[in-house]
C-alpha cells in the first residue's frame, strides 16, 4: 500500500518524488549528451555562447515578470484599500449567480 507522499501525484497536480526523479535524470542525460556531442564535433564556443546567452534572456524575462507582477500587486492593494475589489466582487457575484442559478448564493460584503 502507498503512502501518502508516496503518490505520483498530489491534490494539486504536482509529481511525486519518482516522476521528479526521472525527469532530473533526463534533464541531465539531456545537458551531458549534448555537451559531448558538442565536445566531439569541436563546436563547443558555440554550445557555451548560446548556454550563457540563455542565461542572460532567462534573467531578463524574470526581472520583467517581477516587476509586471509588482506593479499589478500594488494596483490590487489600492483597489482592495478602496473598496473596489468588493464592488467588484459583488458585481460578478451576481452576474455568475444570474447565469447558474443552481449554484449557491454568496454576495461578499
Amino acid at each position: 500500500m502507498m503512502r501518502e507522499h508516496e503518490r505520483e501525484e498530489d491534490a494539486a497536480g504536482e509529481a511525486g518524488p519518482a516522476a521528479r526523479l526521472v525527469l532530473n535524470g533526463f534533464f541531465v542525460a539531456l545537458v551531458l549528451v549534448s555537451v559531448l556531442v558538442a565536445a566531439f564535433t569541436g563546436s563547443m564556443e558555440a554550445v557555451s555562447a548560446s548556454a550563457l546567452d540563455a542565461a542572460k534572456k532567462s534573467v531578463e524575462l524574470a526581472l520583467g515578470l517581477v516587476g509586471a507582477m509588482s506593479l499589478f500587486m500594488g494596483l490590487m492593494k489600492v483597489a482592495q484599500d478602496g473598496g473596489l475589489l468588493r464592488l467588484i466582487a459583488s458585481a460578478a457575484a451576481r452576474s455568475c449567480g444570474a447565469s447558474s442559478p443552481t449554484s449557491p448564493r454568496i454576495i461578499p460584503r
